[in-house]
């Protein structure tokens, strides 16, 4: 932008639009037939000349489809406005609603919708010319009296001879134009009947031209003239006086030429630049036309008001400027236009990236006009592709690591697979193993067996997340004792800590009375255990500490866990909770593991409306924490549940009838077997019918441990048919499934506990002791 010289008036005074008033005057009173049509081609409105042209009716008209017509000779021009052109069509006419048999000129243009840019229909003028064709031998015959006003017109001339009383003798040369109006000489022969016959807008115009006239001044006029029968016209009228030899007026030669046409192109032009207008001012995108000297002549809406153009408020600098200029000069120097693509600074305070056509502009006389420019904000678009091409390299990212996790995947699960398949055939094989490597063995493959279990419950976990199927159950519990469970847990689990010069420790905040909050223990329990089993992994001596902190308000609970392992780099801390990711490329190899666990405890962070963070130093150790809502709302009427005593446990159960519902024979056998020593009676059920049959032949029965999933009829339909017989008999569901909200829904319909498979002993036995109690 050369300067801040804005053009926009001059630009504007070029397109002058009359008013809904003045249009409405005009179509209604216009001496030409004016209808408007639809988009169907319907005629939807049309002034009176149009129904008399056609010597029709004007409810025939109006309603009337166009397409229908009988001589359709001027359906192109209808269509050609309908397709955005202007259509035009001269020729014989045979009106459909009436006999009349005439020559008409028909010019039709679009209706535009200003808002939507929409064509709605279109506007057609029809003039009748069949006097036009009609007068052609007698224009022939008075060729000569033309040729001595050929110069001036060939549409009326007359020769006015003053009288002494001051009217005046009009000797016509022509009369066709005047006949078209409807008059005779005797009606138009003084200036004052002209005056009657001049459109009243027009009148002033005509007296002052007159009085011009009288002085000895050569006039030539456009006015209005209403013919006889009503209709306008538009006339130019130029006249010559001549006097006698004592100077007075005696003699005034006049030619009249119908300009009705060129009016009608003007208005045509007018309506055409108000529509280019229109255009530039709305169309979504900079344009405009900056002159050599800097001027701006044009410069629309978008343009002007994103960059403050002729404000205080203009935003582009003087960098920007001079790359402009340098492009504007670049521009006229070309033959053909340039494209260009410049950053501009808009009134957002954001540079925008815009992509420029620009091309010279010359006269028809090749005389240099300036440059017009023409603007397409692309900034999102470049935005928009290089999230594209970050998306992309994330995609290919994403490929490669899980690649890379399902080849260490097929690792992590082949190695626990090979101790307990090697060493359980291994026992099977050799059965006289001696004790001492027996223990070892079923140690081994109980390790395994675990290891493998965990590797799939993160698979199914993650599996959860991305189909938002993962959901948290809250249950008031003893936070204390959960902290206690884990870290008796990872004692028991790396019995070579003290060779290896490990302590491990943990510590609590509350009191145990006052330790019992409402979260689902078991997120809480597995996010802990991912922090805890990394801190081992990663760490060859030293400490591994974990606990909690409540803050003062008693709002939040943060849990940490401390090291004094390898550490982490700083611009690894954020990559290592994304899925398949590790600190280092070589860590799974050294290490182990499959680069899921954090990536789960972060979404189990978030379901809890927690989060999660860590601290680390290479070579020092990591912390990592853990922070939730503290939710103690109903830990004043729950009492803490303690670890289970197993003889107490075989006390409390003596005597009592358990029925176990379970179709799958391995299943029930480990069952029965965790309840060898036990004095109990056992009942079998291998389907749900089987269950109901035995539980309202035995009413018996203190506890039924029913599985959901069963041929004949499923663990929840015989539930919903025992409690229907019995609705305080204790039932512990247990299932496989993991895909589900089995929980919530076995809850709801009655169930006392739920358990999920692979069952471990002291898991059944701590929960058949809570729901013992709880009875």
């Amino acid at each position: 932008m050369a300067s801040n010289n804005l053009g926009n008036k001059n630009f504007q005074n070029n397109f002058e639009y009359d008013g809904e008033l003045k249009y409405r005057f005009i179509f209604e009173k216009s001496p030409i037939g004016i209808f408007q049509y639809n988009a169907e081609a319907v005629i939807t409105e049309c002034n009176d000349s149009f129904v008399e042209i056609l010597k029709s009716k004007r409810e025939l008209l109006v309603g009337l489809n166009m397409n229908e017509l009988k001589d359709q000779s001027v359906l192109p021009a209808i269509h050609d406005a309908l397709k955005g052109k202007n259509g035009l069509y001269r020729g014989p006419y045979k009106a459909t609603t009436s006999d009349a048999q005439l020559f008409i000129l028909l010019k039709t243009t679009s209706l535009t919708n200003p808002t939507t840019g929409k064509i709605e229909g279109g506007l057609g003028i029809v003039e009748d010319i069949t006097e036009l064709f009609s007068t052609q031998e007698e224009l022939r015959r008075k060729k000569e009296h033309f040729e001595i006003l050929s110069s001036l017109t060939t549409d009326a001339a007359s020769i006015l001879t003053f009288n002494p009383e001051g009217s005046f003798n009009r000797e016509w040369l022509s009369t066709n134009l005047i006949d078209k109006y409807g008059y005779t000489p005797d009606e138009i022969d003084t200036f004052e009947k002209w005056a009657k016959i001049v459109h009243p807008d027009d009148v002033n115009i005509y007296r002052e031209s007159i009085e011009r006239l009288k002085t000895g001044q050569k006039v030539s006029f456009e006015v209005r003239i209403i013919a006889k029968n009503g209709n306008t016209y538009w006339i130019n009228n130029t006249v010559y006086p001549e006097f006698d030899s004592q100077g007075k007026l005696f003699r005034l030669i006049s030619a009249i030429k119908d300009i009705t046409e060129k009016k009608e192109r003007e208005q045509e032009i007018q309506h055409q630049g108000f529509l280019l207008k229109s255009i530039v001012d709305n169309a979504p995108i900079g344009i405009w036309i900056v002159t050599p000297d800097g001027y701006y002549p044009i410069i629309n809406a978008w343009f002007s008001n994103n960059i403050g153009y002729g404000t205080s408020d203009f935003s582009m600098t003087e960098e920007e400027l001079e790359q402009c200029r340098l492009s504007d000069k670049k521009a006229i120097e070309s033959d053909k236009p340039i494209e260009v693509t410049e950053e501009v600074t808009f009134t957002d305070g954001l540079k925008h990236t815009l992509r420029i056509h620009k091309q010279k502009l010359t006269s028809p006389e090749g005389k240099l006009i300036g440059v017009l420019g023409i603007a397409t904000d692309i900034t999102e678009r470049i935005e928009n592709e290089k999230a594209l091409v970050e998306a992309l390299e994330k995609a290919e990212e994403s490929d490669r690591l899980k690649s890379a996790f399902l080849a260490n995947m097929c690792h992590e699960i082949r190695t626990p697979l090979n101790g307990v398949i090697g060493f359980a055939k291994y026992l099977r094989n050799f059965p006289d193993t001696p004790a001492k490597d027996r223990e070892k063995f079923l140690g081994i493959i109980a390790t395994s067996a675990d290891h493998l279990l965990t590797l799939i419950n993160d698979i199914i976990d993650v599996s959860k997340i991305d189909i938002g199927q993962l959901t948290i159950v809250p249950e008031p519990y003893n936070i204390n004792t959960l902290l206690n469970e884990i870290y008796t847990f990872f004692y028991n689990a790396n019995p070579e800590l003290a060779k290896k010069g490990i302590s491990f420790t943990y510590s609590t905040s509350l009191p145990d009375s006052e330790a019992i909050i409402n979260s689902d223990r078991m997120r809480v329990r597995q996010i802990l255990s991912n922090f805890i089993s990394n801190a081992f992994k990663f760490t060859e001596k030293g400490s591994v500490e974990f606990g909690y902190e409540v803050n003062q308000d008693k709002t939040e609970i943060v849990f940490f866990v401390k090291d004094t392992g390898i550490g982490i780099h700083k611009d690894k801390q954020e990559i290592i909770f994304q899925r398949f990711r590790q600190a280092e490329t070589n860590t799974t190899k050294l290490y182990g593991g499959t680069g899921l666990g954090l990536s789960i405890c972060k979404s189990l962070a978030e379901l809890l409306g927690g989060r999660i963070w860590l601290e680390s130093e290479v070579g020092s150790g990591s912390k990592f924490y853990f922070a939730m809502p503290l939710n103690q709302e109903s830990w004043k009427t729950n009492i803490s549940k303690q670890l289970i005593n197993l003889n107490q446990f075989k006390k409390d159960l003596q005597g009592k009838t358990i029925l176990i519902a379970e179709d799958e024979p391995n299943s029930m056998f480990f069952i029965k077997t965790l309840f060898k020593d036990f004095d109990i009676q056992i009942l079998e059920a291998h389907n749900g019918l089987e269950a109901v049959e035995i539980f309202h032949s035995q009413p018996n029965i203190d506890l039924i441990l029913l599985d959901i999933k069963m041929p004949v009829m499923n663990g929840y339909d015989a539930l919903k048919k025992i409690r229907s017989i019995n609705d305080s008999v204790p039932i512990i569901i247990q299932t496989a499934h993991s895909f589900s909200n089995e929980r919530a829904l076995a809850k709801a319909m009655g169930c006392t506990g739920f358990i999920t498979k692979p069952i471990e002993a002291d898991s059944l036995y701590q929960i058949i002791s809570n729901v013992l109690l709880e009875e």
